[in-house]
């Protein structure tokens, strides 16, 4: 059985894939490359440092983060929007009501 793959080879295997080397692209107003999907429940001290890797690993990728938030009593959230006022790669969908579904 062979080992699970990481996100760095992840990463390596789909800029191999891509034509000649080159700069990085520059974000469209089309869908992202890549779309990370997150469920959150309390996480607020915990998303800023996880966006910040995200930013270290995939350098030069499209993409966008998805939080769908538990209805979070922390104020995750509200972290999320605030974030994302000033990097539109940033999105959060709060969920109401039934909870532990995302």
């Amino acid at each position: 059985m062979s080992e699970p793959v990481g996100a760095l080879a992840l990463v390596g295997v789909a800029r191999e894939l891509d034509s000649p080397a080159g700069p990085p692209r520059t974000p469209s107003t089309a869908a992202p490359e890549l779309t990370i999907v997150v469920p959150t429940l309390n996480e607020r001290e915990n998303v800023g440092p996880l966006i910040g890797r995200l930013d270290r690993l995939l350098v030069g990728i499209d993409r966008e983060a998805v939080f769908v938030d538990d209805d979070s009593a922390d104020g995750t959230a509200e972290n999320l929007r605030d974030l994302g006022r000033g990097d539109r790669r940033i999105r959060c969908i709060r969920r109401f009501g039934r909870r532990g579904l995302s």
